[in-house]
């Protein structure tokens, strides 16, 4: 019996070590000349161009497709540790273009396989540093983390890092505020948010000492190509390139956390395993560039979307009275408990089946998308905001002078549009986004993985479960099976943080720990649980 179990056991874990060894070879071949990135640059470059040409025509410009390649294991139903490994070892999938910043929350798709606790998005306002004895100094952020921050926060996720959204990458400053490994294991024991059995906070980020700047150049994130010699703010009106020094050296929250900071003003944003590339728009001043993808139905022969949404809307009223004016007559109250949810549930699944994702613009590799019938189903226009976002965010964007330690305002804004962040603290705020943006919509069919899919939950079964919950107190297995099959929607692992005037705190957006932090997940349902996810198409 046990010649016959190692017969078994010795060819399948030789097989798995095969198949790391393939990935870890071809990663090493390709480090030297990777045509993937002369793919990733050709399609950047010309999603500017055409972004570009719509600013300074107002025209609609198309586009056929959009590509950025990426090798992605096969059989990974049956090898879960491969797409786990890739993302760990690379924090990110190695292509992510976007505009300005990372939108937050959207990276839950793949940061599922890391082990990261509760994060925090946030700004760092612009009336707190004026306010300081010494005002602007790079220093102040750190007292913003410390004294605004940790007192605003008051939510039971343990936080282990800190990301300030508004000061574009720099050589001597670090925008991400980690908690000491040491510190961070007492006050988890301890159960407290920011510290708990009297342990006390010990952050790390913001300027470089220059004492210790020996030890933490090694593994800094690293320098701009072009860049003032004296400040080390990069140069502005060229294509340009963040490189980074020691990038395998660096924790896969660092890694994830470059992302949220700013590669420049009014700029698209690649990064790639080997640094981040800012393609700055030469003929736009727009507010943003959402991105509308998943589009099921093509609303107007170009993907309108809010004349599609106010149809749908519509759809949505006249059905769920038809539906409810049904069940009226079932049961006694049933109108007003079963009956009403029950044809509220059926009708939103019915409605939001054929409506769209709305984000800030990124696409990850692997990602294919094409227009292979010549129908323009990839759009770049100029529209105005309001038309397209309700829910948004604002913040001033900073660079960071080494040479007198103080951060100079860009007079440019960073917009997030909030669409799908969860309200489970506060609601985003409800606000039309002013001026006018470049409109990216996708209604062309996709291959691979391209972006986190539709941010809510909202399949029919799903609906008619938290309808149901709403009747009856949902049993632990019931629940499971449902988060297993439904996977964990962007709504559900972000939450918004309104400003606090009394402390003079911004808009904060919380990362909540992923779901392998959190051990869910785990064992026999895994593939069933990450369907949605990257590695998983």
């Amino acid at each position: 019996m046990t010649d016959s179990i190692e017969e078994v056991i010795f060819p399948a874990i030789g097989l798995v070590f095969l198949l790391l060894g393939i990935v870890l070879l071809a990663s090493i071949l390709f480090s030297a000349f990777n045509p993937y990135d002369q793919i990733a640059f050709i399609n950047a470059e010309k999603l500017r161009a055409k972004i570009d040409e719509a600013c300074m025509t107002n025209n609609v410009m198309t586009t056929n497709s959009i590509e950025l390649r990426q090798n992605t294991p096969s059989f990974t139903w049956a090898f879960s540790i491969l797409p786990r490994w890739l993302i760990r070892s690379g924090g990110d999938p190695n292509y992510v273009l976007y505009y300005e910043a990372f939108p937050p929350g959207e990276a839950t798709g793949w940061e599922v396989y890391h082990d990261m606790q509760a994060r925090i998005i946030t700004p760092v306002t612009d009336d707190f540093l004026k306010s300081q004895p010494t005002q602007y100094a790079g220093q102040s952020v750190m007292e913003y983390v410390k004294e605004k921050v940790e007192k605003a926060y008051t939510g039971s996720d343990k936080i282990d890092s800190i990301i300030i959204s508004n000061i574009v990458l720099s050589e001597d400053f670090r925008a991400d505020y980690r908690i000491d490994k040491k510190e961070l294991e007492k006050f988890t024991s301890g159960g407290g948010s920011f510290g708990g059995a009297g342990a006390s906070t010990s952050w790390k980020g913001g300027p470089v000492e220059e004492a210790k700047k020996s030890e933490e150049k090694f593994f800094s994130y690293g320098k701009w190509r072009d860049q003032d010699k004296d400040t080390k703010i990069p140069l502005t009106g060229a294509d340009n390139v963040f490189m980074f020094s020691n990038y395998m050296s660096l924790s896969p929250s660092e890694k994830t956390a470059i992302k949220y900071m700013p590669c420049g003003v009014n700029s698209l944003c690649l990064k790639t395993r080997s640094g981040i590339y800012s393609f700055p728009l030469h003929q736009c001043n727009v507010k943003g560039v959402p991105i509308i993808n998943d589009i099921l139905i093509d609303y107007n022969g170009g993907g309108d979307v809010p004349l599609g949404k106010k149809l749908l809307n519509n759809v949505k009223s006249a059905l769920g009275g038809l539906l409810i004016w049904i069940t009226k007559g079932t049961s006694p109250g049933a109108d007003l408990a079963g009956g009403g949810l029950i044809a509220s549930a059926i009708s939103d699944s019915l409605v939001n089946s054929l409506q769209y994702k709305l984000s800030e613009f990124y696409i990850v590799s692997p990602c294919t998308i094409s227009d292979k019938q010549q129908l323009n189903k990839i759009t770049i226009q100029k529209k105005e905001c309001k038309d397209v976002c309700e829910s948004y965010i604002s913040y001033p964007i900073y660079s960071y002078d080494s040479k007198n330690q103080k951060l100079n305002p860009t007079n440019n804004n960073h917009f997030v549009c909030t669409r799908s962040i969860g309200n489970t603290i506060n609601n985003p705020p409800d606000n039309l986004m002013p001026g006018q943006c470049i409109v990216v919509s996708i209604a062309a069919k996709k291959s691979d993985y391209c972006w986190t899919p539709q941010p809510k939950d909202t399949g029919l079964i799903s609906n008619l479960w938290n309808s149901v919950k709403q009747l009856y107190p949902p049993g632990v297995v019931a629940s499971a099976v449902l988060n297993i099959g439904y996977g964990y929607p962007i709504t559900g692992n972000t939450a918004f943080i309104a400003p606090n005037q009394n402390l003079d705190t911004d808009n904060m957006i919380i990362l909540k720990p992923t779901q392998t932090a959190l051990k869910e997940g785990e064992g026999f349902f895994e593939s069933l649980d990450r369907k949605l996810f990257w590695g998983w198409p």
